[in-house]
């Protein structure tokens, strides 16, 4: 169980750090283009892979303590 709580605990902090690095990108982007032009269109993948790996680190948190709750 420990394990888990640890690999929660890595996906939570990578996720956390990947979105800063995004939105670091993203700024770095909009102040190098024109007016007008979207920097999101650029980084979309980046965007949609922080975003899964968000998803997937609520996940695996929202399941072990559910299993938690059951077992005491």
């Amino acid at each position: 169980m420990k394990k888990w709580f640890t690999t929660s605990n890595v996906i939570f902090s990578g996720s956390v750090l990947f979105a800063l690095v995004v939105m670091g990108k993203v700024y770095y982007d909009r102040s190098r283009l024109p007016a007008d032009v979207c920097p999101i269109d650029h980084n979309a993948t980046i965007l949609y892979i922080g975003i899964g790996v968000l998803v997937i680190g609520i996940i695996i948190t929202s399941i072990l303590d559910y299993r938690n709750k059951n077992r005491k």
